[in-house]
């Protein structure tokens, strides 16, 4: 007669299967950490946006309708820049005035979403006219 085997786990196969689990089980924490950042990236270009638009709002009520640039701080770490610009609708009606009364209103929204990670921003712009003398 054979002597009886025991058909337990061995030491080796039981490291192989730790060290499988744990693989896995960092690549999964790292899936999640990614999504949470494009979530949190997702997040705050849905702020820039609001802003963005808040600004372009404000252009000829708040925001005077003349020639100007300017920067400020939106909190949160955004920074926004509104350029009005007068507009013309084209070279042969550069002589005409009555287009004299239309600004580009170019509004960007810069931040960084974190320490060391890369500046992103949002541009939007729109023409606006102001209101006749």
């Amino acid at each position: 007669m054979s002597p009886a085997r025991d058909h337990g786990f061995t030491l080796l196969e039981t490291l192989v299967a730790l060290a499988v689990f744990a693989f896995i089980a960092a690549s999964f924490t790292r899936g999640l950490d990614i999504g949470a950042k494009g979530t949190r990236i997702a997040e705050r270009e849905a702020t820039a946006v609001a802003v963005a638009k808040a600004s372009l709002a404000a252009a000829g009520t708040e925001i005077a309708l003349t020639a100007s640039n300017q920067t400020v701080a939106a909190g949160g770490g955004m920074f926004v820049t509104t350029s009005v610009t007068p507009y013309r609708l084209g070279q042969a009606a550069a002589d005409d005035a009555s287009d004299s009364n239309l600004f580009r209103v170019d509004v960007r929204v810069d931040w960084r979403a974190a320490p060391g990670e890369r500046r992103r921003s949002v541009e939007l712009s729109t023409l606006k006219r102001a209101p006749s003398p």
